[in-house]
């Protein structure tokens, strides 16, 4: 927090946050340039990509989650986004690259790629255990449940996980959809 009230403070020396940034740790840096206001993450990204340092700039791109790291991509000038994406893993740039398509605030916008899902005939106790094995994100809150065809049926919220009996049945306590959205 005290490093984005800094770098909001030097507006006009880019050069300078993005060395700072540089200095960081990775995951550390990523987290600031999400927290910018979006002109000053912008300018940041690019000066790293002008300066040859592009490389890196992907590595806080690639370390942000996949909402931040679109509503950045998608106000980067063209260029920049493209030297960007294609210093990321393939399969991460294809994910931000169909993301990137979507107005901000559309519905698939504002929809992020990281989820975890379970079977709707999965006990609590194996929701458990693919939540354990997977990298949950900070902002996850809920575990989608699927049918044995990968229909959506509902959701479990994680605080549930931990309140309900572990042979109970995913079915039987997660929060089902709208009907209207079934």
């Amino acid at each position: 927090f005290m490093l984005v009230q800094f770098l909001r403070g030097i507006p006009r020396d880019m050069e300078e946050a993005a060395e700072m940034l540089v200095e960081m740790d990775t995951k550390a840096a990523a987290d600031a340039v999400a927290e910018m206001e979006m002109p000053l993450a912008v300018r940041v990204i690019e000066d790293l990509v002008d300066e040859d340092n592009a490389a890196y700039a992907g590595q806080l791109i690639q370390a942000m989650a996949p909402d931040d790291a679109v509503d950045l991509l998608q106000e980067v000038e063209e260029s920049h986004r493209e030297n960007l994406l294609k210093g990321l893993p393939y399969m991460q740039a294809a994910k931000l690259r169909r993301l990137i398509r979507y107005d901000r605030e559309s519905a698939g916008g504002i929809m992020t790629t990281d989820y975890i899902a379970v079977i709707e005939s999965n006990t609590i106790a194996q929701a458990i255990d693919a939540v354990r094995r997977q990298m949950v994100p900070d902002e996850m809150q809920q575990v989608l449940v699927i049918n044995r065809h990968g229909v959506l049926k509902g959701t479990l919220s994680l605080g549930s996980l931990l309140l309900h009996g572990s042979q109970e049945r995913a079915s039987e306590v997660m929060k089902p959809l709208d009907p209207a959205v079934d």
